[in-house]
C-alpha cells in the first residue's frame, strides 16, 4: 500500500478516494470525517432512503441492492476502500437508488452530506482517477 492511502494520525489503510485526494483537498474534508463500525448485514440505507451521509470504506465491504416490485432484492454492485457510496446524492437529491448493506465487516468513515455538499461545490482535486461511488 503506498503511504499516501495510510491516515498518518491513525496509521490504517485509508478509502482510495480520500487518499487520491492532493493534501489541501484532503484537510478540508478530514476535520468531518467521523469512523464509524457496523455489524454485518447492518442497513446503511435503504431504496428510496434519505442520506444524511457519504460513506467510505476502508475495509468494510458494501453491497449495494436493487429492489424489486415484489420487494426482492438483487445484488448489483460491490463497494470496498476503493469507492465510496452516497457522493452522488450528496451533490444532487440526497435520496439513494440501492438498499446498501454490509456485506463485510470493517471501518469505514462517513462525512455528513451538508458538509460533503459544500465541499464538493469546492473542487477536490483528486491525484489520480481511482474513485468510484455506487449511490
Amino acid at each position: 500500500m503506498f503511504e499516501s492511502q495510510r491516515d498518518a494520525a491513525r496509521g490504517q489503510p485509508v478509502a482510495w478516494c480520500l487518499g487520491a485526494l492532493v493534501p489541501a483537498s484532503r484537510r478540508r474534508i478530514n476535520r468531518d470525517l467521523e469512523p464509524i463500525k457496523l455489524k454485518l448485514g447492518a442497513v446503511v440505507c435503504e431504496a428510496g432512503g434519505h442520506l444524511k451521509h457519504a460513506y467510505f470504506p476502508e475495509g468494510t465491504v458494501l453491497s449495494l441492492l436493487t429492489v424489486l416490485e415484489n420487494g426482492s432484492a438483487i445484488e448489483t454492485a460491490n463497494i470496498g476502500r476503493e469507492g465510496a457510496f452516497g457522493l452522488f446524492a450528496a451533490m444532487y437529491s440526497r435520496v439513494s437508488f440501492n438498499r446498501c448493506l454490509v456485506q463485510l465487516e470493517g471501518g469505514m468513515v462517513r462525512c455528513p452530506i451538508r458538509f460533503s455538499r459544500l465541499s464538493l461545490a469546492t473542487p477536490c482535486t483528486p491525484r489520480k482517477k481511482e474513485c468510484a461511488d455506487g449511490s
